[in-house]
């Protein structure tokens, strides 16, 4: 099973605003809704899901296999504890990459234990001044190697492995 964090950042470095709000360009969001459509699954933090299920983001993923990351369960989806029961439950239904979507808090769960495979960085040409980083203080800051790095309509795709 490969795990791949895949995010939308702003021209300086945010995936968020303060007040959780991500004005991020239609040509951003439509890259995103396809790359996620295509792997078929994605794990958010609770945080990141209530906001996309209450935005009305979430309809636009289609049907996908969609789990979020809490200690508490939540209605009306998959619920994992932790990051290791997420990616057991997306292999148990036959997918080989698990698609990480945030927020802060739950990329660094992935990244401080070793489990990030693979990051697909965004790029959008929006500042938001300030923000949600894309780690939340990780303890494990690891190398990576650039695979590949393309511009489509715009936005800058970075994408890189995880050297562990």
């Amino acid at each position: 099973m490969k795990t791949l964090l895949y995010m939308i950042l702003s021209a300086d470095g945010f995936i968020s605003q303060p007040n959780d709000a991500a004005p991020l360009s239609e040509t951003a969001w439509k890259l995103y809704y396809a790359f996620v459509k295509e792997r078929g699954n994605l794990v958010l933090g609770r945080r990141t899901y209530e906001q996309m299920r209450d935005d009305g983001s979430l309809k636009l993923l289609g049907e996908i296999f969609l789990v979020a990351l809490s200690h508490n369960p939540v209605p009306r989806v998959v619920t994992a504890s932790t990051p290791e029961e997420a990616v057991q439950l997306i292999t148990e239904k036959g997918f080989t990459e698990a698609v990480i979507g945030g927020g802060s808090r739950t990329n660094t769960s992935f990244l401080d234990p070793g489990l990030l495979d693979e990051l697909c960085l965004d790029t959008d040409h929006v500042l938001f001044g300030a923000g949600f980083p894309l780690f939340a203080q990780p303890t494990v800051l690891p190398n990576l190697k650039l695979l590949s790095s393309e511009i489509n309509q715009g936005i800058v795709r970075t994408h890189y492995e995880v050297l562990k």
